[in-house]
């Protein structure tokens, strides 16, 4: 939320670090945040940078980020999947 929300470092098994800005391209999705789940949003953001190959290009590997506890009801739950990506001129 803030550069002044919590400090850099660790606290008991957390390590918070501070990492550049990154374009990606990624899918929100309410529910469980199954394999199968994550390998269908996985295919489809595969599909949409083929279809704009001329526009980008992955530049890093899958990343999921389920936010919410166990305790929240599954209907309720929100994650991003999402893979870094670069400008497709940059990748030359």
């Amino acid at each position: 939320r803030s550069t002044e929300q919590g400090e850099l470092g660790a606290d008991g098994g957390v390590t918070v670090v501070e990492t550049p800005a990154q374009l990606v391209v990624g899918i929100g999705l309410r529910g469980d945040a199954s394999q199968r789940r994550i390998d269908e949003a996985r295919a489809r953001l595969e599909a949409w940078l083929q279809a704009h190959a001329d526009q980008y290009r992955a530049a890093g590997t899958l990343r999921v980020m389920a936010y919410n506890s166990p305790f929240v009801a599954e209907s309720k739950r929100f994650m991003e999947v999402q893979i870094p990506v670069i400008p497709a001129d940059a990748a030359k």
